[in-house]
């Protein structure tokens, strides 16, 4: 990100603050320098600990500069020794904020569920660079060994065990398929055991972080998105940038992206067995399956376009 701010002529002051209060002093007085250097006319914050970072400047110093900050996650996705700390600051930041940007609408009514006024939220979507997700050319018809994929972080409430989970009753049917689990995490292990113990391990790999997800979807046959919660779900946006069949947990957030049969598929969020279910019905009319995701495509580049949600952004820092 560093590097992409600096290739478009924006400074970057790179400072590393752990987010325990102590820890944060510091960083309060040189955005104090900083402020008073650079004469922002909007702070823009992210992640709590950065909200409260600027809420103890605006205590200490008492600056009426305008601040703003960008809600990407939901509250049940922090652990519960962190869930104290975000009550104190969303108290402080529903004083000294004068928006907060929400990224889905499932991220907007928890704000207003944790007293965060209406007016106080505008929802701008998580927009994709088109120009970065540029789908290859496909045949309708379903591939010799088809693909069948999964990205994202490696944790429980990712879903990534259920996927696994999945995959014994789509090989009993298509036995050339292959499974690809892109992402890393705290499960890993525990996920290699899981895989080893269904005997599936010469169907399944695990390619680790990586940071080029449109290369491992252009060689994709269908995504997978069994998240247990998801404030938005980027994954399921760039899977139908691809022109991806996306089968994503219907839960809110991704229910923002997909409509059943219409851009995607929806399944019963942490059912392996509905999982399965729907993979196999998507191999089973994949010519149909890719007539969705080219509508799930044309909704993605309709609502979803980094240009336009950009140019939202603006209009709203303008507004203020």
């Amino acid at each position: 990100m560093v590097h992409l701010a600096a290739k478009n002529n924006i400074t970057v002051i790179s400072k590393n603050y752990r987010s325990k209060l102590y820890a944060l002093l510091p960083g309060v007085f040189h955005l104090h320098s900083f402020v008073k250097s650079f004469q922002p006319d909007i702070i823009h914050s992210h992640l709590y600990s950065g909200e409260l970072l600027v809420c103890l400047y605006k205590m200490l110093f008492r600056n009426p500069i305008t601040c703003v900050s960008s809600v990407q996650s939901l509250r049940r996705q922090l652990r519960k020794r962190n869930i104290l700390t975000k009550n104190i600051v969303d108290a402080l930041v529903r004083k000294y904020y004068r928006k907060i940007i929400a990224c889905s609408e499932a991220v907007k009514h928890e704000l207003i569920t944790n007293g965060y006024g209406q007016h106080m939220i505008e929802v701008i979507y998580n927009g994709i660079d088109f120009s970065k997700f540029i789908p290859p050319k496909r045949e309708p018809v379903l591939p010799e060994k088809p693909v069948i994929g999964f990205i994202g972080r490696l944790a429980t409430y990712k879903g990534t065990d259920i996927f696994i989970k999945a995959i014994p009753p789509v090989i009993k049917e298509y036995p050339s398929s292959i499974f690809w689990i892109i992402g890393d995490g705290t499960e890993k292990e525990h996920l290699i055991r899981m895989v080893q113990d269904l005997g599936i391990i010469n169907h399944v790999q695990f390619w680790g972080f990586q940071t080029n997800t449109a290369q491992f979807l252009s060689q994709f046959s269908l995504l997978a998105v069994p998240s247990l919660t998801e404030p938005l779900g980027i994954v399921a946006l760039e899977g139908l940038a691809m022109s991806l069949p996306v089968i994503a947990s219907n839960i809110e957030g991704l229910k923002e992206i997909i409509q059943h049969d219409e851009t995607g598929y929806l399944v019963e969020p942490g059912s392996s067995n509905e999982l399965a279910k729907r993979i196999i019905e998507v191999l089973h009319n994949y010519p149909s399956a890719c007539k969705v995701a080219a509508k799930g495509n044309a909704y993605c580049k309709m609502h979803f376009n980094i240009q336009s949600l950009s140019e939202k952004q603006l209009k709203l820092y303008q507004s203020l």
